[in-house]
């Protein structure tokens, strides 16, 4: 997740970043308009990659971040690459709300909703309802065993539980893992994300969202959209 600043300085080691350009293109094809004309919401922001990478195309973002030094980092990266229309914020996702932060046309969800108890993603699904006017990009865990069951509004969800980081792990390990806690909840394959995606249309009724999934790795991975035109840079 390396952020190329001014001077050919890198935040980190240069490396291709595939999710992001899967995520950009995806994007680009579904959400209906330029991405320079549109808001974009990225949860869980961690140093700001995919925000920053959107507010290079115009877009007008917004980064939510639990943890004070990412912050810091997101906006010395802000700063240092001229971007006015980026914003980044301390706070938990779970304050997620149209009253705190208005309304976004495309909202990105990476990496964070196996790291919430079950009540709490769900939760977090309808607030990214509340405030998306146009496309949810979801990317997360799957299990493929169902050890471990939950009920949310009378339907039955299955997965397992995953230990993410020792108590002696190093502050800089643990930078990259849950800061809900020391476990992952993975759903099951048959709960996840197709069931995911089936209660967020139940909640959704006409709007967008990603449908398609193509299982890789116990990941879910993002769709390929056969109406693609113009590859992005």
């Amino acid at each position: 997740m390396s952020i190329k600043l001014p001077g050919g300085v890198h935040t980190r080691e240069p490396a291709v970043d595939h999710r992001l350009k899967r995520i950009l293109q995806v994007c680009s094809d579904t959400v209906g308009k330029p991405l320079s004309q549109c808001r974009v919401l990225d949860l869980a922001c961690l140093e700001g990659h995919y925000a920053l990478e959107f507010a290079a195309r115009g877009s007008e973002v917004v980064g939510i971040e639990g943890r004070a030094a990412s912050v810091a980092k997101c906006n010395f990266a802000r700063d240092a690459l001229g971007f006015d229309r980026a914003a980044f914020h301390q706070d938990d996702v779970r304050n997620l709300s149209v009253e705190k932060y208005g309304v976004f046309d495309i909202v990105i969800c990476s990496g964070l909703l196996y790291h919430l108890p079950a009540p709490d993603a769900w939760a977090l699904i309808r607030a990214m309802h509340d405030l998306c006017t146009g496309l949810v990009v979801v990317d997360t865990f799957i299990a493929l065993s169902d050890r471990v069951r939950v009920e949310l509004d009378g339907t039955a969800y299955y997965g397992h539980v995953y230990g993410e980081h020792g108590t002696d792990e190093s502050a800089e390990g643990k930078k990259f893992t849950s800061a809900f806690g020391n476990e992952s909840r993975y759903p099951e394959s048959r709960s996840s994300p197709k069931s995911a995606a089936e209660h967020y249309q139940n909640i959704v009724e006409h709007k967008k969202l990603l449908r398609a999934w193509k299982e890789s790795s116990a990941r879910a991975v993002f769709h390929r959209d056969d109406r693609r035109q113009t590859p992005l840079p």
